[in-house]
Formats: structure tokens, C-alpha cells, sequence
């Protein structure tokens, strides 16, 4: 027996990106230090999420710690009162 039969998936609506794809494939920043971001493919463009606690890096191309991201200077100053 290969599932149970009470077992369903249930997946995540595809959500398209505010901005066009600037490219026709890769990941883009949709906003600075924002854990959305754009993943267009051959030029269509769909929301994506980092993981909790990350932010779209744009130097990277990826999910990063906010503090490795230019993009959040304002928001990880060290000492910070």
C-alpha cells in the first residue's frame, strides 16, 4: 500500500509579483529588506517567502541574515538604543 487514503496535499496558490521580472529568469528584490521576493521564469514572475528571521538578499540572489543585507543598514545598526 503506497498511502493512506485519507492523506491530501494541499499546496500554496501561486501569487504574481508586483514588479515585472527585470530579467527573464533568476530572483529578484521586490522591496529592500523584505522577506518577499520575485522568481521569474522565462519571464513570468511569482511571489516567494524567506524563511522566518530572513530577508531577500539581492547580492546574493537569496534568502540572508538581515544584517549581511545593505538593503537593512537602517534597520541592524549594532548598539542601537
Amino acid at each position: 500500500m503506497c498511502c493512506p487514503s485519507d492523506h491530501t496535499t494541499t499546496y500554496a496558490p501561486l501569487v504574481p509579483c508586483d514588479i515585472e521580472c527585470p530579467e527573464d529568469n533568476g530572483y529578484f528584490e521586490t522591496e529592500a529588506c523584505s522577506s518577499t521576493f520575485c522568481s521569474c521564469t522565462n519571464g513570468i514572475g511569482y511571489e516567494q517567502e524567506c524563511e522566518d528571521g530572513l530577508v531577500f538578499n539581492p547580492e546574493l540572489g537569496g534568502c540572508d541574515w538581515p544584517y549581511n543585507n545593505p538593503d537593512c543598514a537602517e534597520f541592524t545598526t549594532v548598539g542601537a538604543k
